[in-house]
């Protein structure tokens, strides 16, 4: 993992946030690990406890990555999409409701 780091002591697990450069801002890498850390936190029957923090001295997150975020498509244009890839899987089986 790169953008964020998980220690274990006993049953309580810390999951810091790796980015102070960047104020620990939340890009699409970090959310993917967070994902990850967590879904194996939860599994892990030894762990009790999970304690979210941040590395540096200025915050704990300043949030989105604004870089990132203006690179991703719109919500609004990936509704346009999946609507349109449905109603083209409906017309190729043959039905014509909407």
């Amino acid at each position: 993992m790169e953008t964020i780091v998980v220690e274990r002591a006993g049953a309580v697990a810390t999951v810091r946030l790796n980015r102070p450069a960047v104020l620990n801002a939340l890009n699409l890498q970090m959310l993917d690990e967070l994902s990850g850390a967590f879904a194996e936190l939860d599994a892990d029957e030894d762990v009790r406890v999970v304690i979210l923090t941040g590395t540096g001295p200025k915050a704990f997150a300043a949030g989105a990555d604004i870089s990132e975020l203006n690179a991703l498509p719109s919500a609004r244009a990936a509704r346009r999409k999946r609507a349109r890839a449905k109603r083209s899987r409906a017309r190729s089986s043959g039905c014509t409701s909407r």
